[in-house]
């Protein structure tokens, strides 16, 4: 039955795609039939992050035409997920409501900017609903929650191999000049490569948690995406990362206490690699960001970001609607012209698109979902994924975490992996009550010491 819907749509956007009005509706079209023919939910999400490692645009503009496959992929993937009854609509898709009731605003209420069509506001509503519509989706098997998990630990290394491949052509440098030294970037940017090494570090913290040493959990692989991190010398996924590793840092740091044969290793290798940091890498980071072209040390962020806030000015309330953000740097002075297609702070974002009230509506939104999904995966789980948030949420005011369809999604399938109910909590990687934890395992938060993870006595099994 689904395999003959999905031959009709192909068809149907086949047909439609002879009309240029109409292509990017017939690409959503014939993806969903597709993805109906072949049922392969899970592959499409492999597909898309894999692809997404390329910055296309970057590479030739003749190559546009390709992230708008994409972004109807994208839709194409959420639209078949409904009919297959995988939607879920609970407190952790509040964020897709808020974005029902900013499109309601930017209908009535908000004062549209000049150049804004109806095809842009679709598409920036796509891009911003993306990530929450993954985790709405979420109902992976183990075999595909650990697929999932292996392709976000390869984003970053799979990137800098394509970019050695993609050096020779013209306009695909492998690492750019930061004004201090040399930026590694693979075939992407270099802030979106270490967001993806930090999510494939996000991604070894989660199969750590459920005892795992292969794919996503081998540390070898940990440890590139770390290496390939510190080479992009990028500030916000840097920041980003530590808040994230900052639950598993800890537990590594107790664990030594409880294994005596271990204490040198897992203390002195943190302290030695505090110091390292702090005496060698922070000074190469610091001289980026003194050797800046702009006026600023935030790449030219500030100014920006007062740009964008006096473009909302107009309408302080309701903002300039869904889909003015993408356009309105192209009225801005040239440095913004340039280089500020995006907001570079979500905050801003959003305050530009929907005002005060809207802002306030979507990033409440944003918190009872981040609420509702720490309180639904088991408890060894929940600092890792409450650090997420919190790493994703301070991400936001350096970068494009949402507006950026790589980076949103990333995130979002690195959340949905985290398993939630009762299956999850009945997997135990303990032998017995005595167990005592390895160092970079994480399936045993509530047994590191004692008093255990959250300090009550005798927790001896994971929860």
């Amino acid at each position: 039955m689904y395999g003959l819907i999905g031959m009709v749509a192909m068809a149907l956007g086949v047909a439609a795609a002879e009309d240029s009005v109409y292509r990017f509706a017939s690409l959503v079209i014939v993806a969903f039939g597709l993805i109906l023919l072949f049922d392969g939910h899970v592959l499409v999400l492999v597909l898309l992050l894999g692809s997404l490692t390329v910055d296309l645009g970057r590479l030739s503009p003749s190559l546009e035409f390709f992230v708008q496959v994409q972004k109807a992929t994208v839709l194409g993937y959420f639209l078949a997920a409904a009919l297959r009854g995988r939607f879920r609509l609970n407190m952790a898709t509040a964020p897709l409501v808020a974005l029902g009731l900013l499109l309601g605003s930017t209908l009535f209420y908000a004062t549209p900017l000049e150049g804004v069509t109806g095809a842009q506001r679709a598409q920036s509503l796509i891009t911003l609903s993306a990530g929450w519509l993954v985790i709405s989706v979420a109902r992976y098997s183990e075999s595909e929650r650990l697929r999932l998990l292996a392709v976000l630990a390869w984003l970053a290394p799979v990137s800098v191999m394509l970019g050695v491949v993609l050096w020779p052509v013209e306009g695909a440098p492998f690492a750019s000049d930061a004004g201090g030294g040399l930026r590694l970037q693979g075939a992407s940017y270099a802030a979106y490569l270490g967001a993806y090494a930090t999510y494939g570090i996000g991604a070894y913290i989660c199969a750590r948690a459920d005892g795992l040493q292969r794919g996503a959990g081998r540390t070898s692989l940990m440890i590139v995406n770390a290496a390939i991190l510190l080479m992009t010398l990028a500030r916000g996924p840097l920041i980003a990362c530590g808040i994230l590793a900052a639950p598993s840092v800890r537990l590594v740091w107790r664990a030594g206490r409880w294994r005596p044969s271990l204490w040198l290793i897992s203390r002195y290798s943190l302290i030695f690699g505090g110091i390292l940091g702090l005496f060698v890498y922070l000074p190469v980071v610091l001289n980026r960001t003194q050797g800046e072209s702009t006026a600023d040390s935030s790449s030219g962020r500030t100014e920006a970001w007062n740009y964008f806030i006096s473009v909302a000015d107009v309408n302080r309330l309701f903002g300039r609607g869904i889909g003015a953000g993408p356009i309105a740097g192209q009225y801005g002075p040239p440095l913004i012209k340039t280089n500020f297609t995006g907001q570079h702070n979500e905050y801003v974002r959003f305050f530009l698109e929907s005002g005060w009230i809207g802002s306030i509506i979507f990033w409440f939104a944003l918190l009872v979902a981040a609420i509702m999904l720490v309180s639904t995966v088991p408890r060894r789980y929940r600092p890792h994924v409450a650090a997420l948030f919190v790493a994703f949420l301070v991400f936001s005011l350096t970068d494009n975490t949402i507006s950026s369809l790589e980076l949103f999604l990333t995130f979002s399938v690195l959340v949905s992996c985290y398993p939630t109910g009762g299956a999850a909590e009945t997997r135990s990687h303990v032998s017995g009550s005595a167990a005592v934890p390895r160092p970079w395992d994480f399936s045993t938060t509530t047994d590191v010491g004692p008093r255990g993870y959250l300090g009550t006595r005798g927790a001896q099994t994971p929860s």
